[in-house]
């Protein structure tokens, strides 16, 4: 007799198929003048920058961005899911609209 075991599954980090990029959206604060407006989920449009976490195999070969970039992209052609509690977002490299490279300055005390 065979008998089913189920097996406890683990997962990497996902990584993006074709020209797809993997981001994960900026979250900005509403505060005017020291005071903190709290506005329903359902009312915030969601933000159109993020950084990006990895990139598919088409939008590499094509020099779009890299891993730990900041893009622009556009607001309705992204898919947003989430991976271990986290929102990531999933768009086309065509929908980007500019790349701001992220450069780190290292200061000697």
């Amino acid at each position: 007799m065979i008998q089913l075991v189920q097996a406890e599954r683990s997962y990497g980090a996902p990584q993006p198929v074709g020209g797809n990029v993997l981001v994960a959206r900026h979250q900005a604060d509403l505060v005017f003048a020291g005071t903190t407006f709290v506005i329903p989920d359902i009312a915030k449009e969601k933000p159109n920058t993020g950084v990006v976490l990895s990139v598919g195999p088409d939008a590499a070969e094509k020099h779009v961005c890299k891993p730990g970039d900041v893009v622009r992209f556009s607001l309705y052609s992204a898919e947003d899911f989430e991976i271990d509690g986290e929102t990531v977002t999933l768009i086309d490299y065509r929908d980007i609209k500019y790349v701001q490279p992220v450069t780190f300055v290292a200061s000697v005390n």
